[in-house]
């Protein structure tokens, strides 16, 4: 189990320190990333062990809502499952951030057939599966950050990704969408 555990923290520590080395505004993506993922995980935690912070917050319900909780935690999982599918395609591509010395091939097998940025889609329903599950004010405001936090990213891997991989990038550009839409365009 130490082997594991030491794994999972390499891997983590790669991931950590090739958004240390993004470009331009990458540092601030990966710490509203960062922010979102930790408020979303720690709030419900706070919420649930200190009542004063759920008598403030207009969005928290004790009981109730069984659908709604259902469905995000639905939406959750189906996140979380495509998030992690969307990495395993990505293989030996898989890159955090623009970082020029980690740039991988262009992947475009599997969701990537569908969407340039399928991980930051499959994050997104993460959250709003979180949302959804356990509503209250700073878990929307986790997923409002993510959401924020990903226009920047995306455009900055975006230029990384056409300067680097030229021709074969543009022309993957025009035929898949980003978040969703046409290709060529979408909501960042």
């Amino acid at each position: 189990m130490p082997d594991v555990a030491f794994a999972c923290l390499e891997v983590l520590g790669l991931y950590l320190a090739l958004f240390a080395s993004a470009c331009e505004w990458g540092w601030l993506a990966a710490l509203g990333f960062r922010l979102a993922f930790a408020l979303a995980l720690l709030s419900p935690l706070a919420q649930t062990s200190l009542p004063a912070l759920r008598q403030v917050d207009p969005l928290w319900h004790e009981a109730g809502g069984a659908l709604r909780g259902v469905s995000g935690h639905v939406l959750a999982i189906m996140g979380t499952m495509l998030d992690w599918a969307g990495q395993v395609t990505m293989g030996a591509a898989w890159r955090v951030g623009a970082a020029q010395s980690a740039l991988g091939g262009l992947v475009t097998e599997g969701l990537y057939r569908v969407s340039r940025d399928p991980v930051f889609v499959d994050q997104l329903l993460l959250l709003l599966g979180v949302v959804l599950a356990l509503p209250s004010v700073p878990i929307m405001v986790a997923a409002l950050l993510f959401w924020v936090a990903a226009g920047p990213q995306i455009r900055s891997e975006k230029r990384h990704l056409e300067t680097c991989l030229g021709e074969s990038y543009r022309a993957n550009q025009s035929r898949v969408a980003r978040w969703r839409g046409a290709p060529g365009r979408g909501l960042i």
